[in-house]
C-alpha cells in the first residue's frame, strides 16, 4: 500500500498545485478511514509486512499552515504521521519557490519542530535549501544531506533516519550518498521509477484537485490507478519551473533569509 505526501493544507490563494484545502483534507481522512485503511508511523509502516489497508501520510516542505489546519485534524482522528523540512529554512519564508513572488508561505520554526517531535511527529530531512540533489556537485550535495541531517537532529534531539527528495527526483549516485550521510531510507514522487538500491520508496502525491475518490483509486488496485500514476507523473513534471528558477537564482538569493 503506498504512503501518500502532501505539501500544503491551507485556505487562500496559491499559484502551485499543491495547496489542499483544509475542509476536503477532513473529508479525505473520514473517507479513507471509512475503507477500512490503518494509518501507522513511518517506522512502523516500513516495519510491517505488506498488507492491504496500510497506510502512511507524509508531509514535504513543512510549511506553518499545518499547525493550523492539518496537525488537529490528525490529532483528532489519532492518526500519525511525518514532516519533512528544508533544514535551512525552518522558520523562513518560501523563497526557494517562484511562488514566492505570488504567495509568501513560512516555514515550521525550530521551536515548532522540537515540540512536534516531542509529541511523536516524526520529523524528516528536505535538504537545507528545497534545490534539486541529481544536479550538484559531490561537496554540495554532501551538505544538503549532511547539514541538514544534522540541523534537524539538533532541533529535535532525535536521529533523523528518513529524507525526502527535493521535487521527488533522485538517482542512484543521491542515494549512495544519504546511505553514506547515515539516512535508512529515502522517499520520492516517482510511481513509474524503482530504486535498483531498494533504499528509496515511492509516494503518491495529492494535488489540489483530488478528490477522495481520485485518492483511493491512486491507492488501490484497479483500472484507475495507472491512469492516476500516469496523471501524477505529468503534474510532478510541473515542479520543474520551480527547478529551473532555482538554478537561475543567484547563490546568496537562494539561500534562507
Amino acid at each position: 500500500m503506498p504512503i501518500i505526501a502532501f505539501h500544503e493544507v491551507s485556505r487562500g490563494f496559491s499559484p502551485g498545485i499543491t495547496r489542499y484545502p483544509p475542509e476536503r483534507f477532513e473529508r479525505l481522512l473520514d473517507y479513507l478511514l471509512s475503507r477500512g485503511f490503518r494509518f501507522w508511523g513511518l517506522k512502523d509502516y516500513l516495519d510491517l509486512n505488506e498488507t492491504d489497508d496500510k497506510l502512511a501520510i507524509t508531509f514535504d516542505d513543512g510549511y506553518r499552515s499545518l499547525l493550523e489546519f492539518a496537525v488537529p485534524a490528525l490529532r483528532a482522528r489519532h492518526i500519525p504521521f511525518a514532516i519533512f523540512v528544508p533544514a535551512g529554512f525552518a522558520g523562513k519564508d518560501n523563497r526557494w519557490d517562484y511562488t514566492y513572488f505570488f504567495s509568501k508561505k513560512e516555514h515550521l520554526t525550530p521551536d515548532e519542530l522540537r515540540q512536534l517531535s516531542e509529541s511523536g511527529v516524526e520529523i524528516g530531512s528536505h535538504g537545507m535549501t528545497h534545490i534539486c540533489l541529481i544536479d550538484l556537485s559531490d561537496r554540495l550535495l554532501r551538505i544538503e544531506l549532511e547539514k541538514s541531517k544534522n540541523i534537524l537532529e539538533d532541533i529535535t534531539g532525535r536521529e533523523v533516519a528518513y529524507l525526502s527528495y527535493p521535487f521527488g527526483r533522485y538517482n542512484e549516485r543521491v542515494e549512495v550518498r544519504a546511505l553514506d550521510a547515515g539516512y535508512l531510507r529515502g522517499f520520492s514522487l516517482a510511481s513509474f521509477k524503482r530504486s535498483r538500491l531498494g533504499f528509496s520508496i515511492s509516494r503518491e502525491a495529492i494535488y489540489c484537485h483530488d478528490t477522495p475518490l481520485a485518492v483511493a483509486a491512486k491507492l488501490q488496485p484497479g483500472a484507475l490507478r495507472p491512469l492516476e500514476h500516469l496523471k501524477g507523473y505529468i503534474l510532478n513534471a510541473y515542479s520543474y519551473g520551480t527547478i529551473l528558477y532555482n538554478r537561475m537564482l543567484p547563490q546568496d538569493w537562494r539561500q534562507p533569509t
